[in-house]
């Protein structure tokens, strides 16, 4: 399915897009830019969109082996350590897909209406993954099943969300007749994607019949700790060290200020007064 998978992206879908006769930039930067202190992908150097393009290329071979990974571990999991019926982790499958589905959405809505930058979905969205990683460890027994019906949702609601932001910051980034075109970054994108869920089932499973849920929760931590490098390098790059322009900083002034200017500024000429003749 993977191999069939690629070769239907590869061949079949398109790897360029007209230009619009309209440009969008400003659109997106009012809708997903709302802190003055990140810039949008397109206004960015050349060196820097490169390096945004090769960190979310990155991303998408450690995302799907994040999924596949959740995806096969838990069923494994919920079957032999804990005795539940293939019904059961049928329903752990419908959470997770709700859990990914509602972060989304909330995370659409609040970018929409400007609650927040894209940038803090990222960052977040790999803290939430690192805090799901420690709860995969097994710290008691007694509440080993509630911690990982709790870090499965967060890891896998995590990837989800930041996925989007990352594919569209790639696609913004891209410059054409560049080693990070579009065109570039689409076969690329597609091969580590279909690479990574390729093999995460089959080392997954592996680790956990080795050595049950601890071996999966070190390797779990081991590759969501280098997606969130990925998403802080992203992030590093669009923030804005510099801070709002100048001209939007209200400038402070004081009474030396204002005495000095009233001392270079030319003063009006008073009006003479007309004299009056007076009459015999």
């Amino acid at each position: 399915m993977s191999a069939v998978s690629a070769a239907l992206s590869i061949f079949v879908c398109p790897t360029y897009i007209p230009e619009l006769q309209e440009d969008p930039a400003e659109e997106v930067r009012s809708i997903s830019s709302p802190d003055r202190w990140e810039v949008a992908p397109e206004d960015l150097r050349p060196a820097d969109r490169e390096k945004l393009v090769r960190a979310m290329l990155w991303y998408s071979f450690e995302r799907p082996f994040m999924l596949a990974s959740v995806e096969v571990a838990t069923v494994m999991l919920l079957e032999v350590e804990y005795d539940w019926s293939r019904e059961a982790t049928g329903v752990v499958f419908t959470i997770l897909a709700t859990s990914g589905t509602v972060l989304s959405l909330l995370a659409a809505w609040g970018i929409r209406w400007n609650l927040f930058a894209e940038s803090k979905v990222l960052l977040w969205g790999g803290i939430a993954g690192l805090v799901g990683c420690a709860l995969l460890f097994e710290w008691r027994s007694s509440i080993g099943l509630t911690t990982l019906l709790i870090a499965d949702p967060l890891i896998y609601g995590a990837a989800l969300t930041s996925g989007g932001i990352a594919e569209g910051w790639a696609t913004r980034a891209a410059m054409p007749g560049t080693s990070f075109s579009f065109e570039n970054y689409r076969v690329r994108d597609v091969m580590l994607t279909t690479l990574s869920r390729m093999i995460a089932p089959t080392v997954t499973r592996f680790l956990v019949d080795l050595g049950g849920r601890s071996c999966y929760a070190a390797l779990q931590t081991i590759v969501v700790v280098l997606a969130f490098w990925s998403l802080r390098s992203s992030c590093a790059l669009v923030w804005n060290h510099d801070g709002p322009k100048k001209q939007d900083q209200p400038q402070k002034t004081t009474k030396k200020d204002d005495s000095a200017r009233k001392l270079t500024e030319p003063h009006e000429a008073s009006p003479e007064p007309i004299p009056q003749i007076e009459k015999p």
